[in-house]
């Protein structure tokens, strides 16, 4: 698969959809979560229908029956894609909607939060960052890392990346050194690595990318 696999949890997959869980309405603009939406109607899917059409003879008098393949196209297609929201609409989405407790609404939020921040260093590492985005980076991490209970390998791999992001290489160390499953080793050493060398930026786990260019 075209895909990289970095050290905050984002998947880099141009194939693969990106679903949208919460999202802005085109008309009136307000943000909503897509499973909470309410239906109105089915709209119905395009199809295909065979129907009888007469059809001039050219050479001779008289008409014959043919059968004509007609493309009944959907509403569907002159519908707008529903679009991820930016930084500043997931920031409102934090304030104005439900989060439910429960259904990892505020991490899935914060989460992509983390994400947009990260992505200006996905392609340079030494892309900069202004003091109030530093700190409002820093207290979305500290929340998303109050929401991560690390009990699981997956847990810890999300606990620990968002230690180094924190500077707290210490404790990112001590979390990722705990998973214990063999087919994960080479993605705790790379945390480990980057907790001893200081790490603080989001780096690369997999590059499969990179792999099918060879």
């Amino acid at each position: 698969m075209d895909s990289a696999q970095w050290s905050d949890g984002y998947l880099d997959a141009p194939m693969m959809p990106d679903r949208v869980n919460v999202t802005r309405c085109g008309n009136c603009h307000a943000i909503y979560w897509v499973e909470d939406a309410h239906g109105v109607g089915n709209v119905p899917e395009t199809r295909y229908e065979d129907r009888e059409v007469l059809v001039k003879r050219k050479w001779w008098f008289g008409h014959r029956k043919e059968k004509h393949s007609e493309v009944i196209v959907s509403p569907l297609m002159e519908l707008p894609e529903m679009e991820q929201l930016d930084t500043p609409g997931m920031l409102e989405a934090l304030e104005r909607l439900p989060l439910n407790p429960g259904e990892n609404r505020e991490e899935h939020l914060r989460m992509r939060i983390r994400w947009a921040y990260n992505h200006r260093f996905r392609s340079d590492p030494n892309a900069a960052a202004t003091a109030e985005e530093e700190a409002a980076n820093k207290a979305n991490l500290e929340r998303l890392l109050s929401l991560v209970d690390p009990n699981g390998d997956q847990e810890k791999f999300k606990s620990a990346g968002l230690l180094l992001e924190l500077g707290r290489f210490g404790d990112a160390r001590a979390i990722v050194s705990g998973i214990e499953d063999e087919r994960l080793f080479r993605f705790r050493d790379s945390y480990i690595e980057a907790a001893d060398r200081a790490q603080s930026k989001v780096f690369l786990l997999r590059d499969d990318r990179y792999r099918q260019m060879r």
